[in-house]
């Protein structure tokens, strides 16, 4: 049985977090290392899509869609993310968490992985970001011009 959520749009003011393993809500089980292979898997998600997943959906919708087992809702794999990535993203939400990779499994398969095979893929909004970056545009966006300047030229920031 899901919990009663009320009307309020923010998944987290009901103690749902998005990262939450569906047999966990339901209460089918405790909070198992699998459960955090789930949430890891929707971190991979935020990382690539840069965003909360479910994020502006109704969170009574979300979880009725992530907890039936018929649909199995999960966010829709970032355009960003690297074949390999995505893999084992969608591995890690496995609905059954039998079949969830183990941690051991993951660290074998990151073992194996070069740097290249987790670099996000380019669309029109990060390459705009690495552009900024290249150039060192972004750290006037961040740090006051003063600060930004002696990072620039590779000096030490004094507080």
């Amino acid at each position: 049985m899901l919990p009663a959520l009320g009307s309020h749009d923010n998944i987290f003011t009901y103690g749902f977090d998005c990262r939450m393993a569906p047999e966990y809500i339901l209460g089918k089980t405790e909070y198992t290392p699998s459960c955090d292979i789930y949430a890891f898997g929707m971190i991979i998600y935020e990382i690539y899509s840069r965003k909360i997943p479910y994020e502006g959906q109704h969170p009574r919708k979300v979880l009725r869609k992530v907890c039936d087992p018929r649909i199995n809702y999960r966010p829709q794999v970032p355009g960003t993310c690297p074949k390999c990535m995505a893999e084992i993203m969608t591995k890690c939400w496995s609905r059954n968490s039998g079949t969830r990779p183990e941690s051991k499994d993951l660290d074998m398969l990151f073992a194996d992985m070069s740097s290249h095979d987790a670099e996000p893929l380019i669309d029109q909004e990060n390459t705009r970001l690495r552009t900024e970056v290249a150039a060192g545009d972004m750290l006037y966006q961040v740090f006051p011009k003063k600060v930004a300047d002696q990072l620039k030229r590779g000096q030490r920031v004094e507080p």
